[in-house]
């Protein structure tokens, strides 16, 4: 027999061996029994070995792995199972051990290993450019397209997403096999996040003639989970209920209390799911075998990869069906509490008005634009306020008195801290009434006149705030095409700037300021790890966002603002994270 048998008894004394382990070790079966496992082992192996062997003479079935030195100098992979044997009252006599040699499985496995590190980035990257490269085109930037072109790439595009969905299940199983799938929590609003998904999901709901609808649906909702992987769980079960319900048919979604969990349900008017298929449902690769079920597609990964991240949120998922009638796929997440905190800080805005009530109206305006702020009614307060405090921009009253609003004026150019303050005046009546634009007046954005125009304040303080928080990221990427498509789809939130190795990228930070370091882990000349503590010194602080091919190590001590996978992340979802990242940082 090819595997290596063995007995011993309570005193963890040899009984037994078989030919293959007594060949292995070197001797003759009859020289091994009756020594102690201490002794045939050594201490050293010994030590490892106990723990197992008392749960093995305590009555447990124990199962592990291990390496072994061979005589020859090489080792060899083991898997052992201890087997307790009992005696006839019961009682614990010895234990059997069974060690199979998985060398040949370790080395497939390790192969295993590499082929999908080399899938997920020499597939994901490229992937990553043309999908980004066909949504560019789709938008028009590079020119109006004709009817015929864009239905080729819109072609382009569905294969691309399928060919992108089907490298995820790939990886995401390979992930959840070896215990690597990991989750970035947060705490999410669970109605907006269906209904992102659902928008998301329109256009596939279209293409099978279905309509998605939410008819029970549970306002202030929260869960604390991984956004991306619970829209994930959301897709494949509103895909496969569209996939398998009729032409005009609805998907509803509801989503309920009970007992500290919300439960979602996605209900679907199909043909419902047949007995001899229910039990493998959730099993991978599992697809109904009847031909009718074999012309929807896919892989048979969906329900088994929800499965897998629904547990790790400590969720509960499962399903209710009738043959003729339709399926109810839910889910059920626990409830978060979230506990009182403070408002986030929001820009700041100088309001200087000689009339407390009109100062007072200015400052609602400045809170609709979204600015805090505080009221000034002379030259003197607002010397003082500008001087504690930080602000983005100001608003003037002109009429505050000829001399001091000059003077005012003055004094903010002339200070380092302030000459760039942007300033909008009030007050003025015509060309006439206003300050001289020139001679170090420079920074006055606009001139209204009172009674003031609150849709002209709100357009110049929603100006400012463009001109004042466009972010400058530094996108450290090797592939030149992933860097373009980048810059493209995200030009109207930030200013990209590129560095295609790590000393390109330390030179940078040395000599340049950034608001947003959008960071991939596979350079040229080392890991974009090695970047991180550079950047955690940097003052002001600045944001790291991990954007890459390779998945999440999260063995690491150093924790980036957030991890996107490169495959895994549409456009919308980078745009909303850089965004997310820079205010954050502010």
């Amino acid at each position: 027999m090819p595997a290596f048998i063995s007995y011993a008894d309570a005193d963890e004394r040899l009984r037994f061996c078989n030919k293959a382990l007594a060949t292995f070790v070197g001797a003759q079966p009859k020289d091994l029994i009756g020594r102690p496992l201490r002794e045939l082992y050594g201490e050293e192996v010994y030590r490892t070995l106990q723990p197992y062997a008392q749960r093995a003479l305590a009555g447990e079935r124990v199962q592990f792995q291990r390496r072994q030195a061979r005589r020859d100098g090489g080792v060899i992979d083991l898997d052992v199972t201890y087997i307790p044997r009992r005696g006839p009252l019961g009682e614990v006599e010895g234990f059997y051990a069974l060690l199979t040699d998985i060398t040949e499985l370790k080395r497939l496995d390790r192969m295993k290993s590499e082929f999908v590190s080399t899938v997920s980035h020499e597939l994901r990257t490229p992937l990553t450019s043309i999908r980004g490269s066909l949504g560019i085109l789709a938008g028009g930037v590079a020119g109006p397209l004709s009817d015929k072109v864009r239905s080729f790439i819109d072609i382009a595009k569905d294969n691309c997403e399928r060919l992108i969905r089907l490298i995820n299940d790939i990886l995401d199983m390979e992930k959840i096999e070896s215990g690597k799938m990991t989750f970035q929590l947060q705490v999410i609003d669970l109605m907006e996040l269906i209904e992102r998904t659902l928008k998301a999901n329109e256009g596939y709901a279209t293409q099978h003639g279905v309509r998605l609808q939410i008819v029970s649906p549970l306002p202030g909702a929260k869960v604390h989970a991984d956004s991306d992987r619970l829209a994930q769980v959301l897709t494949n079960l509103v895909s496969n209920a569209c996939k398998f319900s009729a032409a005009q048919a609805s998907v509803d979604i509801a989503v309920s209390e009970l007992d500290g969990r919300f439960r979602v349900d996605i209900i679907d008017h199909g043909p419902g799911i047949s007995d001899t298929f229910r039990a493998r449902i959730f099993q991978k690769f599992s697809q109904e075998d009847s031909s009718d079920m074999r012309q929807k597609g896919g892989t048979g990964l969906g329900l088994s990869i929800s499965k897998a991240i629904v547990t790790g949120l400590g969720g509960e998922i499962g399903f209710e069906t009738e043959v003729g009638k339709g399926s109810t796929f839910y889910f059920y997440l626990p409830q978060w509490h979230e506990p009182g905190a403070p408002p986030a800080a929001r820009a700041r805005l100088l309001v200087c008005e000689r009339d407390i009530d009109t100062g007072k109206r200015l400052q609602a305006m400045a809170d609709s634009a979204g600015y805090d702020s505080d009221l000034a009614v002379t030259a003197s307060e607002a010397r003082s306020l500008l001087k504690g405090r930080r602000y983005v921009a100001m608003t003037l009253d002109l009429k505050l008195s000829a001399d001091d609003a000059l003077l005012l004026m003055r004094e903010l150019r002339a200070d380092p801290a302030t000459a760039g303050l942007p300033v909008v005046a009030l007050g003025a009546e015509g060309e006439d009434g206003k300050l001289p634009a020139g001679g170090g007046y420079l920074g006055v954005v606009d001139w209204l006149s009172k009674p003031i125009d609150a849709k002209r304040l709100f357009a110049d303080l929603q100006s400012i705030r463009r001109a004042g928080t466009r972010p400058r990221v530094l996108h450290v990427e090797d592939d030149a095409d992933v860097r373009n498509v980048v810059a493209t789809i995200a030009r109207e939130i930030a200013d990209f700037e590129a560095a295609g190795t790590v000393a390109e990228a330390r030179g940078r930070l040395e000599r340049e300021k950034f608001d947003l370091v959008l960071l991939d882990l596979g350079l040229p000349d080392g890991s974009g790890w090695d970047l991180v503590p550079q950047i955690n010194s940097l003052v002001p602080p600045v944001r790291v966002v991990i954007f890459s091919a390779q998945d999440a190590d999260h063995g690491r001590e150093i924790q980036p603002y957030a991890f996107l996978v490169k495959s895994q992340t549409s456009a919308q979802r980078l745009i909303e994270v850089i965004q997310q990242a820079v205010r954050s940082a502010a």
